[in-house]
């Protein structure tokens, strides 16, 4: 069909050409005899060449355009793919660890007694020790570590009668203490401080630490005295400092006392078993973070 198609064509083409060489002079045509020029019909080889080259084009053209929309993914959501492979590189961990891996975080304590860290915590601030005043029946029964420069809002002139009182804490009953028997009267000093660690535990009844874990300070158990309200107990410094200034005052706003052990006393019960325990000792304490 092909080949018809193009012997009709050429056909055609030279009927066209003898007509109008009849308009022509006889001279032109004795003079300038020239030979119609062929219908050249592409060969099939030609027809493949064309329609392969054409295709590759067309893939070449797809192919920009799906790297284009690639590259403009990942530049909008490189965060999220960033996050996806720190997950993934933790799963990959976990897997040939054979077990969780362990992220490291940060844990806050308040250090009773003094105005700086241990060396492996970060001093967030630093003030004075803090708690319910011992007249009053009412108020806080924590203690708390009130910075130095205070930061008010909304205030009403004078003492209130229905408020919460709260004044500054008082070492007491170290007279009979000699390892601290200097910060008698005087007011508390605190801190607090940030640990580059993940857990933080009091441990009573020692000063050190349990195996693997960081001793921030050691020192006492102190709380409220017997015929006071109740106040937590909390581990003071061992080397604890004291304002000067405020040296054996006569009327503490908010005391602290060294807790000692009561054992067993037969039936009446309410003590702690002696031995290990003594009876009227004094109990050590320390910070622990792992």
């Amino acid at each position: 069909m092909r080949t018809q198609f193009c012997s009709n064509m050429e056909k055609v083409f030279q009927m066209t050409t003898q007509e109008n060489e009849v308009t022509e002079t006889r001279d032109q045509q004795d003079s300038n005899i020239s030979t119609p020029p062929r219908l050249m019909c592409p060969s099939s080889h030609s027809l493949k060449q064309q329609l392969f080259r054409l295709l590759l084009a067309f893939g070449i053209l797809i192919w920009i355009s799906s790297t284009a929309v690639m590259i403009s993914f990942i530049s909008s959501h490189r965060i999220l793919i960033n996050h996806l492979l720190a997950v993934e590189e933790s799963n990959l961990q976990i897997r040939d660890s054979g077990k969780p891996k362990t992220y490291r975080g940060k844990v806050t304590y308040q250090h009773w007694g003094r105005e700086s860290c241990s060396a492996t915590a970060e001093l967030v601030y630093k003030g004075v020790m803090a708690g319910g005043i011992n007249k009053f029946l009412g108020g806080g029964v924590n203690y708390l570590c009130l910075p130095e420069q205070p930061s008010y809002g909304f205030t009403v002139p004078d003492i209130q009668v229905y408020m919460a009182p709260i004044g500054a804490t008082v070492y007491r009953g170290l007279r009979n203490f000699s390892t601290m028997d200097h910060l008698h009267g005087y007011e508390a000093f605190c801190s607090v401080c940030l640990a580059d660690q993940n857990a933080i535990f009091v441990m009573p009844a020692q000063s050190t630490c349990p195996s693997d874990w960081t001793l921030e300070y050691s020192g006492y158990l102190m709380g409220s005295r017997s015929n006071r309200k109740r106040t937590e107990f909390i581990c003071v410094d061992v080397n604890s400092e004291g304002r000067d200034s405020t040296r054996n005052i006569s009327s503490g706003l908010s005391e602290v006392f060294i807790a000692e052990t009561h054992c067993d006393e037969g039936t009446t019960g309410g003590g702690l078993p002696c031995p290990p325990y003594k009876n009227g000792a004094e109990l050590p304490c320390a910070v622990c973070t792992r």
